[in-house]
């Protein structure tokens, strides 16, 4: 039985759950041509701690457990002395801290980055929003809580974080490039530019420059007013300072909010373009968010054979694990198996290999095998809702209704869509009541 097991049963129902649940990994849109640099992530500046100042500490713990402020010094204790290896005992001490005293905003801030760095992003969301109400006028907070949303797949909730961090920090490089790329994403292109122009014009770093300068220009593909070279596959100079394969159909799919007109522009993308692999990448994966898994298949492997010769390389290990999801909805997890395998081969330790291999061993039937694989890729992505769902799954399936109504639960909470919500919460109310198997 994987760890995850009491893990889950223990905190089912819990007030803690916040803290200590799962969260959703998102499976990520391909960029166009080469991806851009990611923004930085903020990191709290601390000095070095040494053990014997974690233990002295430890001891006045003991000594007077009830003092939230020597908890909240513990924890940080923790944080600086083990670099990165102490963030569960610091999340322990914070929680306690919490508890008596429940609204102290620098223990919310630090236990928000503390789940943050444990990839705890939808759990950190909470925590964050709740040191940004004790001191709203804290950019960094602000922008750790966009982060939050950002990670735990749900971008739109970013928006007013960011809108109010640039505002609170003009200046500021971190909240301005975030700024840019979630709201060219989410169709506010007009205050998109306004950050994307202030990136090239003050940004200190050329590679920040360089970004601002061909999303701009990407910009203007997407809305029809960009008149420089188009990408040539036989002398490829690449649009913008990037040199990113892509044409305006692209960038206007990936602007597009309505799943029809995201499919419409995709397809004329792969017209433009037939040699371009993410646009039936991009294409197969939309698909797959609507359930038509049998048209996404084809897409699908049509970007993995345009990847490999794009690239010289091997095979788009996304797109196989993306195609072995779609047989494994589709009730052909035989099929599906191979392409699982086939990604896990090369990358063992891939947690959306393992997540698709997981669900096809389910379709097989093979309950505890799949269990154990999708424990190894909660164990890596402790908040990934699609594998706490399949093991949700997978425990019904042996009779284990207790822990299968905790994973459940905690992948209605971690899930972004709502319709797939819903389809969660109608399998918890046909498990509700059923017995143990014994």
């Amino acid at each position: 039985m994987t760890r995850v097991v009491p893990m889950l049963a223990a905190l089912a129902g819990c007030a803690l759950a916040l803290a200590m649940g799962f969260s959703c990994r998102v499976p990520l849109e391909a960029q166009p041509g080469a991806s851009e640099p990611a923004a930085q992530t903020p990191v709290a500046e601390v000095s070095q701690g040494t053990s014997s100042e974690v233990d002295q500490f430890r001891e006045w713990v003991a000594q007077a457990p009830t003092l939230p402020s020597l908890r909240l010094t513990l924890a940080r204790h923790y944080e600086r002395t083990f670099e990165g290896k102490g963030d569960e005992a610091a999340r322990s001490q914070l929680l306690t801290a919490l508890c008596l005293q429940p609204d102290d905003p620098d223990a919310l801030f630090e236990l928000g980055q503390v789940l943050f760095r444990l990839k705890r992003y939808r759990a950190a969301a909470g925590w964050l929003e709740r040191a940004v109400a004790a001191e709203p006028d804290s950019w960094v907070r602000l922008h750790w809580l966009a982060l939050a949303h950002i990670r735990s797949g749900r971008p739109e909730e970013a928006v007013e974080p960011l809108r109010q961090a640039t505002r609170l920090a003009p200046e500021e490089r971190d909240p301005r490039r975030r700024a840019a790329d979630v709201f060219s994403r989410q169709g506010l292109t007009q205050e998109a530019r306004v950050h994307l122009r202030w990136l090239v014009r003050n940004a200190k770093a050329q590679e920040d420059r360089q970004w601002a300068e061909t999303e701009l220009m990407l910009l203007d593909m997407s809305e029809r007013r960009y008149w420089g070279p188009a990408w040539n596959a036989t002398d490829p100079p690449g649009i913008g300072p990037l040199r990113l394969r892509t044409n305006p159909s692209f960038e206007r799919a990936r602007r597009q909010t309505d799943p029809d007109r995201q499919i419409e522009w995709y397809r004329r993308a792969m017209e433009d373009d037939p040699g371009m692999y993410q646009a039936p990448y991009n294409l197969g994966l939309l698909l797959v968010k609507l359930g038509k898994y049998d048209q996404a298949i084809p897409l699908l492997k049509k970007a993995d054979e345009l990847y490999r010769i794009s690239s010289g390389e091997g095979p788009s290990l996304d797109a196989l694990c993306q195609i072995a999801l779609c047989y494994a909805r589709l009730d052909q997890p035989n099929d599906g198996l191979a392409y699982a395998d086939r990604a896990l081969s090369i990358e063992p330790e891939l947690t959306m290999g393992q997540y698709a291999r997981g669900e096809v061993l389910i379709g097989l039937g093979k309950y505890n095998e799949a269990a154990e694989v999708l424990g190894k890729c909660l164990e890596a992505e402790p908040e990934h809702a699609g594998a706490t769902h399949a093991l949700g799954t997978a425990w019904a399936k042996m009779g284990r209704t207790e822990p299968a109504l905790a994973a459940l639960r905690y992948a209605e909470w971690l899930t972004p869509d709502a319709t797939e919500r819903e389809r969660i919460r109608a399998e918890i109310e046909a498990l509700a009541g059923k017995p143990e198997s014994s």
